[in-house]
């Protein structure tokens, strides 16, 4: 009893396991054949029998399979447990049923089964098994399920199999429909194809044509959106300047329509005037929202591009090359498009418009054309606002100076008045009522003879009279007597203009007794003067004349010459005051006299076997002050004494040439020339020479800063000296 439990408990592990490897060798399968197939290859695996079979119908064919993928159709079933089966499927109403029927006595082999495979109630196939070794009885609960499934599967494929086969024959038939539709396809393809070429050409052509008529049109709308943007611009520009009043307004304004009504991103407009009274430059600019252009990279630009007074474009800025340089600035304000436009007025002012758009090709013909106009209309109205200014400026200007002239008139100390043609006063200032002692308002429309002194009416008529005929007269003087009965003497600058006498006098009474009060002083200083000259004259002729007795006391021959040509020299000083005591000028002397008389009185001073010694003076017409004249007097001296005592020392014959010459900008050059002997060999006059010259060289040097050169050779010795004849003011 213990041995049955055990070997039922290990009959139902057995039958599980098996169970579980059926389950999943389905579960492995894919599509109905293999579902079949699989089904009885598990069966026989796990029943381990020789061999499985199925029997299923489709429509009216009987199918075989077994478990080796075998498949055919048979006519008919020649298997008695299989036809037993069959016979039997009306009533069979369970599996165990079936099993008890075909495990009766009368079966001949007990391990053939046979199990019919239902599925609701009807009958799908027959499962045949051969030789099975094992009881099934304890695999009647997983067989019953599995054979479930198995029905299941065979009766879809029977219904797949019937569905396919009538879809098949519904195929042919779509077949031959389809291929009669195919070749009427064909046939309505070419012609339709024809038809679509035919219609393609006329589209294409219509479409060319609608291409060109679209273009056209979106041209002509372009077209009249930049002209009625041009109107509206202009229209707005001509307002503006009707109404502007100043330049920055006008300028303001200007950049703001440009703007608006052109669409533009961003406008800059640069400004400057350059004239004698000033010099300014202002910048306007208009923008939209966004990103835009410094005024100092657009300044940038336009002293690199603009050289002349023609507009620049700029259509596409990222192709241009000539802002290859700027281009990061360009693509961060988004900017395609830029022109720079000029323009300038008749004056000095000068203009310079730019203007920015984000659209490529913004600036056409007609916008340059526009701009053109607009800028025509700028300089216009800069005119206008330029003349209204000078208009207002000249009138300000005018009312100025007429103050000016009415307050010049009326407080000038001079005597202004205006007269007609009849010597009747029309206007006068305030100084002829301080003069007359009467109101201006009384002397008005009154004949100027009534104030004139008697005496001095007919010169003053006709003084009129030279005024009536278009003279002018000038530094006339008659007398005029005041209320008070005083006369006054006036000096007169009068011209006729337009019927009217435009006079200006002043009263010089104070000044002529002055005059004549320094006219007197005057004569008493040069009569002093011309007695000091005289004076000194005389005391250095004392002098001299003491000079002569003491030498003639000497017996000392060198001494005698010292003291000769000292007396020379004071006599050359005094001749200078005897030629200003003679002359009317007190302070300049004639040279060419000067010199003539002091040669004359050299000649005179020494021996007599030099008096026949040629001495020739060659001067214009110069005139020095006596500063001036006594060292060049010394220096003639001098060296006319040099000459004869060196040059001349063995002959009585010889020419000696005096020349005093103006050389311009107040320099004279005095040459004094001889035929003599010259100076020895190696003598240097500045170093060698005595006394006479170093005077020589220090008068031209030291007192009158000149300079000295001298030239020497056995034809003679030529001295030159230079110096500035304006180096003495004028004292008297």
């Amino acid at each position: 009893m213990e041995l049955s439990h055990l070997q039922k408990f290990a009959q139902e592990r057995a039958s599980l396991e098996l169970s579980h490897h059926m389950q999943s060798e389905l579960s492995k399968s894919v599509g109905l054949d293999n579902t079949v197939m699989t089904m009885l290859r598990v069966v026989q695996e796990a029943l381990h029998c020789a061999k499985v079979q199925v029997y299923y119908w489709i429509d009216t064919e009987i199918h075989l399979e077994d478990a080796m993928g075998y498949h055919t159709v048979v006519e008919r079933i020649n298997d008695p447990l299989v036809n037993r089966v069959m016979q039997d499927r009306i009533c069979c109403k369970s599996l165990r049923a079936i099993l008890r029927r075909i495990g009766d006595a009368d079966l001949q082999n007990n391990s053939d089964w046979a199990y019919p495979l239902i599925c609701e109630e009807e009958l799908i196939g027959i499962v045949k098994i051969e030789n099975a070794f094992e009881a099934i009885d304890h695999l009647q609960p997983y067989l019953e399920i599995f054979f479930s499934f198995a029905a299941l599967s065979l009766k879809a494929k029977r219904l797949g199999y019937t569905q396919l086969k009538q879809m098949k024959d519904l195929l042919e038939k779509e077949i031959i429909y389809r291929r009669a539709s195919e070749r009427d396809l064909e046939k309505s393809k070419a012609e339709l194809e024809l038809r679509i070429k035919e219609q393609t050409e006329h589209l294409a052509a219509t479409n060319s044509r609608l291409q060109i008529e679209l273009e056209e049109r979106l041209r002509i709308e372009m077209t009249l959106r930049r002209s009625n943007r041009s109107y509206q611009a202009l229209a707005a520009c001509s307002q503006l300047m009707a109404v502007a009043e100043s330049e920055s307004i006008l300028f303001e304004g200007l950049c703001q329509i440009l703007t608006d009504s052109c669409g533009y991103e961003q406008v800059h407009l640069h400004y400057a005037q350059f004239s004698m009274e000033r010099h300014s430059s202002s910048s306007f600019s208009g923008i939209k929202s966004g990103t835009h252009l410094s005024i100092s990279l657009l300044a940038e630009i336009e002293d690199s591009v603009l050289h002349s007074f023609n507009p620049v474009l700029f259509p596409d800025i990222s192709n241009d090359k000539r802002l290859d340089q700027w281009l990061e600035s360009f693509a961060a304000s988004n900017m395609q498009s830029y022109c720079i436009f000029p323009f300038h007025s008749a004056t000095e002012e000068r203009g310079v418009i730019h203007l920015l758009s984000t659209q490529t090709n913004a600036f056409s013909q007609d916008e340059v054309q526009l701009f053109k106009e607009i800028t025509k209309l700028v300089v216009n109205a800069l005119a206008q606002m330029q003349q209204k200014e000078l208009r207002i400026q000249t009138n300000n200007d005018l009312i100025e100076k007429s103050l000016e002239l009415d307050n010049f008139f009326n407080l000038s100390h001079d005597l202004l008045c205006i007269v007609d043609d009849q010597g009747n006063f029309i206007r006068l200032n305030l100084a002829w009522e301080r003069l007359l002692g009467i109101p201006t308002n009384i002397l008005l429309n009154t004949p100027f003879r009534n104030y004139v002194y008697p005496p001095d009416i007919p010169t003053t008529e006709v003084q009129m009279q030279a005024l009536l005929e278009g003279k002018e007269v000038v530094d006339y003087v008659n007398r005029y007597l005041d209320s008070h009965g005083t006369i006054h003497d006036i000096e007169w600058r009068a011209l006729m203009h337009d019927g009217y006498v435009y006079a200006s006098a002043r009263n010089i009474s104070e000044r002529k007794k002055l005059e004549a009060t320094l006219s007197h002083s005057l004569h008493e200083k040069e009569t002093l003067l011309q007695e000091l000259y005289h004076r000194t004259k005389n005391n250095m002729h004392v002098i001299c004349s003491m000079l002569d007795i003491q030498a003639a006391e000497l017996h000392d021959e060198d001494a005698k010459a010292s003291y000769a040509e000292m007396s020379v020299r004071i006599r050359t000083m005094a001749l200078v005051h005897q030629k200003l005591y003679q002359a009317k000028n007190l302070s300049r002397v004639n040279m060419l006299d000067y010199l003539q008389d002091l040669v004359e009185l050299i000649q005179k001073s020494f021996n007599s076997k030099y008096r026949y010694i040629n001495i020739q003076v060659e001067c214009s017409d110069i005139q020095l002050l006596i500063d001036s004249a006594i060292p060049c007097g010394l220096l003639v001296t001098e060296l006319i004494t040099n000459a004869f005592k060196h040059a001349f020392q063995d002959s009585s014959i010889g020419t000696i040439q005096i020349k005093l010459e103006d050389c311009g900008e107040s320099t004279l050059k005095m040459s004094i020339r001889d035929d003599g002997t010259g100076f020895p060999a190696n003598f240097d006059p500045r170093k060698n020479g005595k006394t006479g010259l170093a005077i020589v060289y220090g008068i031209a040097e030291q007192q009158m800063q000149g300079k000295v050169n001298v030239t020497s050779d056995a034809n003679g010795t030529v001295w030159v000296i230079k110096f500035n004849a304006q180096l003495y003011q004028e004292r008297v």
